[in-house]
């Protein structure tokens, strides 16, 4: 009778670690009868889309533990090492399901966007919040790059000082998609939460200390007093920031040549103290009541002065004119 053999089991461990000497960035490893390439160190493959910091990353590379197989990986460990040392490796490859969701900054706003009015309902009241919170310090980013919460908070920090409203407000709009981020798994729970909490921090120190509750006037309050106002311009001056919640000076900086009776929104110019956006009447009602399409602009020199200036004259004709508070107030009325 004729004997069966069993096929020799090879041990590569010396070819493999001839192999690891060979390469700069990564090594070859064997787990499980499988080959696997994983980094020399915590840097050597750069950040997946999505995180801020390299990891340690283990690739399986679909070889066993073989002669074969290790011919494959050997060659497969080369290029990626040969990637890695110029700065050339990509991750698109290697990334599946929903690790590939990571895109660039226009993509991830619009989805954001979609999402975000999936569930909240499209009132002209939650438009201009959205346009406000939000869109105003989305677009703000630079559309063309990859998401991350490095470049999320690189932004911010250039983009704001501490203890300010502006800081408030990029706090929240990129803590919002971030949050969007880890909803769709495209970030790590503790890179979330990290960030999340360093945002907390950041925006601390804000306090709304000039305008206090009791000098927000009531719906009802502003309406009798754009009636008892007795001069159509600053009539019209006082609807406009209180149906808009303009900053004073952005009455001289907004498109008035398209506001018509049927016309809702509202363009300010670039050149305010947020730039350029659309704006919405809230409530809705008030452009109605306070026929806004009639612009009627008060005699007030425009040219050479600054929006500092241009404010502090619309503050100080409102106290001239009687009105009991600050037209900053307006965008804080209940």
């Amino acid at each position: 009778m004729g004997k069966n053999f069993a096929p020799e089991k090879i041990d590569i461990g010396p070819r493999l670690q001839a192999i690891n000497q060979q390469l700069e960035k990564a090594s070859l490893r064997q787990k499980g009868g499988k080959l696997y390439i994983r980094g020399k160190s915590v840097d050597s493959f750069p950040p997946k889309p999505g995180q801020d910091k390299p990891r340690r990353v283990e690739l399986a590379l679909n070889c066993n533990a073989s002669l074969a197989g290790l011919k494959v990986a050997k060659a497969k460990a080369q290029e990626i090492d040969s990637q890695l040392l110029w700065g050339r490796f990509d991750w698109g490859p290697y990334l599946k399901g929903k690790q590939k969701l990571a895109k660039t900054l226009t993509e991830w706003i619009e989805k954001y966007k979609a999402d975000h009015w999936a569930s909240t309902p499209r009132t002209l009241t939650k438009e201009n919040s959205y346009q406000k919170n939000y869109r105003l310090f989305l677009k703000r980013l630079p559309q063309e790059k990859m998401l991350t919460l490095d470049l999320l908070r690189s932004e911010l920090l250039k983009g704001s000082k501490p203890g300010t409203r502006s800081r408030e407000f990029y706090c929240m709009a990129y803590g919002r998609l971030a949050k969007f981020m880890g909803k769709q798994d495209a970030i790590a729970t503790t890179d979330l939460t990290t960030f999340l909490a360093e945002l907390k921090s950041l925006k601390q120190g804000y306090s709304p200390k000039k305008i206090l509750p009791k000098d927000l006037p009531t719906d009802k309050q502003i309406v009798e007093i754009w009636q008892s106002l007795k001069n159509p311009s600053w009539q019209w001056i006082y609807g406009m920031i209180a149906t808009y919640g303009l900053r004073p000076h952005e009455m001289f900086h907004i498109d008035v040549e398209r506001f018509m009776a049927d016309t809702e929104v509202l363009r300010v110019a670039d050149n305010t103290k947020t730039g350029t956006r659309l704006v919405y009447p809230c409530p809705a009602s008030w452009r109605t009541t306070f026929k806004l399409w009639n612009v009627r602009y008060p005699n007030i020199r425009r040219e050479g002065r600054s929006n500092g200036k241009l404010g502090e004259k619309v503050s100080q004709q409102f106290r001239e004119i009687g009105i009991g508070h600050n037209p900053y107030a307006l965008s804080w009325a209940d």
